[in-house]
C-alpha cells in the first residue's frame, strides 16, 4: 500500500510541477504580448508626434511671414509678392532628395533679397533688414 501511495504522490508532485510550469508559461506569453503591444503603441505615438512637429514648423513659418507683413505695413500686392518671395527662399531638395549646397543657398538668398528689395519701399526694406537681424540674433541665442 505504501508503494502505491508513494507512486501516486510522485505522480501528484509531477502533476503539480507541470501545472506550475504551464501557469508560468501562460503568464510569460501574456506578458510578452503586453510588452509587444506597449512597444507598438510607443512607436505609433512617437511617429504621430514627429508628424505634428513638422506641421507645426510649417504653421510657425507662415505665422512669422504674416507677422512680418503686418509689421512692415504692406499693401495687398506687396504682401502677395513678399509671401511668394519668402516661399521661394525655402530650400528645395534636388531630384536626388539632397539639400542644395551652401553656395547655391547663398546665391538664392541674394536673388530673393533683391526681389524683396524691389517689392518693398526703402523704409520698409530697412525695417525688414532690422527684423531679420533680430531674428538671427534670437536663433544664435537658442543654439548656444
Amino acid at each position: 500500500y505504501t508503494t502505491l501511495f508513494r507512486s501516486r504522490r510522485i505522480n501528484f508532485q509531477a502533476l503539480v510541477r507541470s501545472n506550475i510550469h504551464y501557469s508560468l508559461n501562460m503568464i510569460f506569453r501574456i506578458m510578452r504580448k503586453q510588452i509587444l503591444g506597449l512597444a507598438v503603441a510607443l512607436l505609433i505615438g512617437s511617429t504621430v508626434c514627429m508628424a505634428q512637429n513638422r506641421q507645426k514648423g510649417k504653421a510657425d513659418r507662415e505665422k512669422r511671414i504674416e507677422q512680418m507683413v503686418t509689421d512692415l505695413g504692406l499693401n495687398e500686392k506687396q504682401a502677395k509678392d513678399f509671401k511668394a518671395a519668402m516661399e521661394e527662399m525655402r530650400p528645395a531638395k534636388n531630384k536626388s532628395d539632397e539639400k542644395p549646397s551652401r553656395e547655391e543657398m547663398q546665391k538664392k538668398k541674394k536673388e530673393v533679397d533683391a526681389k524683396i528689395k524691389s517689392i518693398l519701399t526703402d523704409e520698409q526694406y530697412k525695417k525688414y533688414q532690422d527684423m531679420r537681424k533680430k531674428d538671427n540674433a534670437k536663433k544664435k541665442k537658442k543654439v548656444k
